[in-house]
């Protein structure tokens, strides 16, 4: 166009530049709007293929009414079995093995208090033999050291007797150079008075010289004299008796002493002559070694002849009268688990063995603790369960070591549905046909579940229809048919057609 535009310019023809500009982006857009009117003509046009009504979607099923039910919970797990008491019996004194137990072999059940090993025990008599003979000689020092520290104290009672006299004696004596003193004191007072009669006496120069003597009291002077001397002298006698004495009393305290340490010194030889008498018993004891409690030889160590010295081990073994099983369960399980409280019973639990004999034979026990950490691996909790008896004869006996399966038995639900786990679909619906015979889709919440069941106390209703079989693609309000509803009616259309015929 715009070519032809140019021609037509070259030929003397001219248009309005504005008019092309349009030309040039209008046309265009007409066009296009033209050939989509033609294309939406043509489909409309086209002829049409009438739809049929599409049938009803219906599924024939079968259903259950619900029921309330009590139920027990059960949780199954599993544990292995351990010993409850087990230990190595180890000699505590050397000697050689004289005798041994008839039955001591591996698997061999043995009553507590049963001798199983005997070791030679001459030494060990001839050792308690000394020990009695060294305690009496101890006992016999001891009586001798008793009776000399009684005898020392006797002696001191009476030094402190005499020492008692001494003090009053030195009193006496005391006293009488008092008196002789006072008497020496008055007779020369008397000295005196004898003088001045003698000087009034006439014809005195006549008297006799001992006339004189006699009247001047010279003789009655020297006595006074000698007394108080005598008295004097008693006084040293006295004082020298008592310190006799006082010698003697602290002679016979250092005795008593001596005795008191030599009285110590025997109680303590006593005490150690006891000792050794008691360790030599103990050692002599030892050499029986004896079943501490009823139990299972699992392994022997030792035979006639055989010598051994302290620490070593004769035998292996496990109480017999009770095992454990450790058991693991999810720590959401075990508020489930009945434990041991104020003096009552933990749960019942019911063990059995893996493998073919699993429903030949069981064991009954009991929980009695929860562990206080959680497994390593897996972080589950442990419980232990203890089982009386394990290894009676008349049944199969429970191994240690044996990997089992364990039912713990636990509290009774009441009032509960117990479904089926194949009954619930994608965790937590079910499949209800309500009133009108359609498909309900309802959520549950469960209160117990394990690998077969599942209990609800909420959320469901009695009487209602749960659909028991499966359904390839439910959706709800489809219709779904019992199979006694679907037999009646393939039946009625049945007569129907003879009928007909």
């Amino acid at each position: 166009m715009s070519s032809e535009m140019e021609k037509c310019n070259k030929l003397g023809h001219s248009y309005p530049r504005g008019l092309i500009l349009t030309l040039r982006v209008v046309l265009p857009i007409v066009i296009i709007i033209a050939s989509l009117l033609i294309y939406l003509w043509l489909i409309n046009s086209a002829p049409q293929h009438k739809r049929r009504a599409q049938a009803e979607r219906s599924a024939i099923v079968q259903t259950q009414m619900l029921k309330l039910k009590n139920r027990s919970v059960k949780l199954y797990t599993t544990g292995t079995v351990v010993s409850s008491k087990s230990l190595s019996l180890m000699a505590r004194v050397a000697g050689k093995v004289t005798a041994k137990h008839p039955h001591l072999e591996p698997g061999a059940l043995i009553k507590a208090d049963e001798t199983m090993v005997q070791l030679d025990k001459e030494d060990y008599e001839l050792a308690l033999q000394t020990a009695q003979t060294a305690l009496n000689e101890a006992e016999n020092s001891l009586n001798e050291a008793n009776i000399s520290l009684a005898q020392t104290k006797n002696m001191r009672i009476q030094e402190q007797a005499l020492e008692t006299q001494a003090e009053a004696a030195l009193t006496q004596a005391q006293d009488n150079v008092v008196t002789a003193e006072y008497s020496y004191k008055i007779e020369l007072g008397q000295q005196d008075v004898a003088k001045h009669e003698w000087s009034l006496v006439e014809g005195h120069e006549e008297a006799t010289e001992l006339d004189k003597e006699l009247t001047l009291r010279k003789p009655h002077l020297k006595k006074a004299e000698a007394d108080v001397e005598s008295a004097k002298a008693g006084v040293k006698l006295a004082e020298a008796a008592l310190l006799s004495a006082q010698m003697a009393v602290k002679i016979a305290a250092d005795k008593i002493k001596i005795s008191e340490i030599a009285v110590i010194t025997a109680k303590n030889t006593v005490e150690n002559n006891r000792t050794a008498l008691k360790q030599a018993q103990l050692n002599l004891e030892r050499t029986t070694v004896k079943a501490p409690f009823d139990l299972v030889v699992l392994e022997r160590a030792v035979s006639l002849g055989t010598v051994v010295t302290t620490q070593t081990e004769l035998v292996s073994v496990a109480a017999s009268d009770s095992f454990w099983v450790e058991v693991s369960l999810s720590q959401d399980r075990l508020a489930w688990v009945t434990l041991p409280h104020d003096g009552k019973p933990g749960a019942a639990v019911v063990i059995r063995p893996s493998g073919s004999m699993f429903d030949k034979v069981q064991w009954k026990g009991m929980v009695i603790r929860v562990m206080p950490q959680l497994e390593e691996d897996g972080r589950q909790v442990r419980l232990l369960v203890k089982v009386e008896d394990p290894l009676t004869v008349e049944k199969t006996p429970l191994l240690l070591d044996s990997f089992v399966k364990v039912e713990v038995q636990g509290p009774e639900l009441n009032d509960v549905f117990e479904l089926s786990r194949d009954w619930v679909h994608n965790g937590n619906q079910v499949w209800l046909r309500n009133g009108k015979g359609r498909l309900e889709i309802k959520e549950i919440t469960p209160l117990w579940s394990d690998d077969e069941t599942i209990l609800i106390a909420e959320g469901l209703e009695v009487g209602q229809e749960l659909i028991v079989s499966d359904l390839s693609s439910p959706v709800p309000e489809m219709k779904v048919i019992t199979v006694a509803e679907s037999e009646k009616a393939r039946k009625l259309a049945l007569l129907s057609e003879q009928s007909a015929d």
